[in-house]
């Protein structure tokens, strides 16, 4: 009695508008101390009053009773209205005048000692601060439930225990609010276990839904479905819409953490269609507003409006500070998104107004915290047993966990690194044998071209060291044919020393500027007796008569030279090589086309390679493989 003493002078001070409804509660604890928990009406006149409660549909036949039982001064039959017509004012945002009735209905129960219909008045009264967001009081009205549920002698009985698991789930909600996720958490499983107790489906949704609110917040999103899941299934066998409304609001709100933008809607859309025909503005603002927030991000900046617009007159309608900070902070942000700076402005200091209101109750909430927890000494070993043995069990799992996670890194990171080593190995080896075959290649290549003019420049020589050849039409031939394979061996090697040069950016090209075109026609010209020998028809057609540009004549030369050369070789007998240019973006292009068979497909990828020749059967000439090499090199 003296411990209740000291916290209604508490809270007195702080909102001194509460002090009738504290005396009243401290008269209740005086007399329930030497009070039945029952009062002692006749059992058919408590039959009649309660189903002719039962049997009223609308809030306006609830007042009449209420109304003509004040009149015929029914003490009981006035708190059982009351109990009923509060709880339909709350379901109609009506909030400030379900506390008037729940107050008058608990003065009824202290009137007549009733201890159970006490405990419903408060945790009513608890249930309407806690959503009017004035958590003290709140938090009050549910602990003097709590207290009343344990001086009660009958502990076993059904309705009492109810009542005390609508008490801890109260305050539950209340820790939560503050932020105490771990007090909050115990608290939820412990009425969690009631509600199992009881085979009460509604009341098993509701403290799944909270205590997967709580692994939503600390963002375990797989175990925040496996609740909100239990808590849709309870739901549905309770065929409570209100908490199927609330799980799929719950399942919009994980779609949309993972930017599931499409499943949050249609989440959130569900929730809105499910409430849109009830009277509880309140659940139902929070799908409207989180459609308008989803829209948003999506960019649909009409039905984002749409939505908000609906928001803001159903928030000012039941007064809820809380939605309507949420409401201009959407505007700020739409309207940000719009480009309007005015108008974004205003509504974020809007934004701020309510949102610092609610901070400045969050705030008073948080030294209030301090005195629920005084009040709940008589609870805090039950609750610390059950939070050591949670933790236990936690810390069990998460070791458990901790120690997989890290076997199964340990083994993909070994597996990881022997799959690196052989991968490194085996493209080592293929690097090595591309290596070698490239040297062996090289070797083979350059040793053919190497030995055929040798072979005839020796033969020649010899022939003219032994003396047996002594016309002088011979001598002249065999000088023109040394001649010949000496130019051609010199040809060779210089192609060689162009490629290693380019390569090495060895030199500085002689770069001029003109006419193009008739240096191409003098080059062109230089090949027409090799093309007529081998009757065959070579052609320039240039698009363009004049094209000035810069060039280096030496590497234009070469590129030239190798490319009409390669024609040749590869063009029949009375074949065709026709040259043709074109200037398109300041990109001279030159075309060598001809009437051979082409290369082959599978030789296409290696044309550029030093020394590669494909397949050259029936082919009349036989080139070094080194020129298209060297014309890469130059163009590039």
């Amino acid at each position: 009695m003296e411990l209740m003493n000291v916290e209604i002078k508490y809270i007195s001070y702080l909102y001194p508008k509460t002090v009738v409804a504290m005396c009243l509660l401290i008269s209740c604890i005086f007399f329930s101390c030497n009070q039945s928990e029952q009062t002692h009406i006749d059992r058919l006149e408590r039959q009649y009053i309660d189903s002719l409660v039962r049997s009223q549909r609308g809030i306006d036949s609830l007042e009449k009773i209420r109304d003509s039982f004040i009149a015929e001064n029914n003490p009981y039959g006035l708190m059982v209205t009351c109990r009923v017509l509060g709880q339909c004012y709350r379901s109609d945002n009506r909030f400030m005048e379900a506390i008037k009735c729940h107050k008058l209905g608990m003065e009824q129960a202290l009137l007549l000692s009733d201890t159970l219909e006490l405990i419903q008045a408060l945790n009513n009264l608890g249930t309407n601060y806690r959503r009017l967001g004035i958590l003290n009081d709140a938090s009050t009205y549910h602990y003097r439930a709590l207290s009343f549920c344990e001086t009660l002698s009958n502990k076993t009985d059904k309705f009492a225990q109810k009542q005390r698991v609508i008490s801890l789930n109260g305050i539950g909600n209340i820790y939560l609010t503050l932020d105490n996720r771990q007090l909050a958490d115990s608290i939820f499983r412990v009425a969690l276990q009631g509600e199992q107790q009881l085979g009460s489906a509604l009341g098993q949704a509701i403290n799944y839904a909270n205590l997967g609110s709580i692994f939503e917040s600390n963002g375990q999103g797989d175990s925040a479905w496996t609740y909100y899941r239990h808590s849709m299934q309870q739901n549905q066998k309770a065929g409570s819409d209100l908490g199927i409304s609330l799980c799929h609001n719950s399942f919009g709100r994980l779609y949309e953490d993972d930017c599931l933008w499409d499943s949050a809607l249609m989440e959130y859309k569900a929730s809105y269609d499910i409430m849109a025909g009830s009277k509880d503005s309140w659940h139902w603002l929070e799908p409207c507003l989180a459609l308008a927030r989803v829209h948003l991000k999506k960019g649909d900046y009409s039905m984002s409006y749409a939505y908000l617009e609906q928001a803001k007159k159903a928030a000012m309608n039941i007064g809820s500070l809380e939605h309507l900070a949420q409401v201009y902070d959407l505007y700020y942000q739409w309207y940000d998104l719009k480009g309007d700076c005015r108008n974004a402005l205003d509504n974020y200091v809007q934004s701020r107004v309510y949102t610092d209101s609610i901070m400045n109750f969050k705030n008073l909430h948080h030294t209030q915290n301090l005195r629920i927890q005084f009040v709940s000494d008589r609870h805090r070993d039950e609750i610390n047993v059950l939070e050591r043995t949670y933790e236990d069990e936690r810390r069990m799992h998460n070791y458990l966990l901790i120690t997989s996670l890290a076997v199964i890194l340990f083994a993909v990171t070994i597996i990881g690194f022997l799959w690196y080593f052989l991968y490194s190995r085996r493209k080592m080896i293929g690097m090595m044998k591309q290596v070698e075959e490239a040297r062996s290649n090289f070797f083979t290549n350059i040793t053919h071209e190497f030995r055929t003019p040798l072979t005839v420049i020796l033969g020649y020589s010899r022939l003219l060291e032994d003396g047996t050849v002594l016309l002088k039409q011979d001598l002249q031939a065999m000088g023109h044919y040394i001649t010949r394979q000496g130019t051609s061996l010199l040809n060779l090697v210089n192609q060689l020393l162009d490629i290693s040069k380019v390569k090495s950016a060895i030199g500085n090209p002689e770069w001029r500027k003109g006419n193009v075109i008739p240096y191409m026609h003098m080059l062109v010209e230089s090949f027409q007796d090799v093309a007529r020998q081998k009757r065959i028809e070579l052609l320039f057609l240039p698009s363009q008569n004049t094209v000035n540009m810069d060039f280096v004549p030496d590497y234009f030369q070469k590129i030239l030279r190798n490319l009409i050369s390669n024609a040749l070789n590869y063009t029949p007998d009375y074949g065709k090589i026709l040259i043709e240019t074109n200037l398109n973006d300041n990109v001279f292009e030159i075309r060598v086309s001809d009437s051979g068979q082409g290369i082959a497909e599978e030789d296409l990828p290696h044309v550029f390679d030093l020394f590669y020749q494909g397949n050259k059967e029936n082919m009349k000439g036989v080139g070094s493989g080194i020129g298209l090499s060297l014309v890469q090199k130059l163009v590039m």
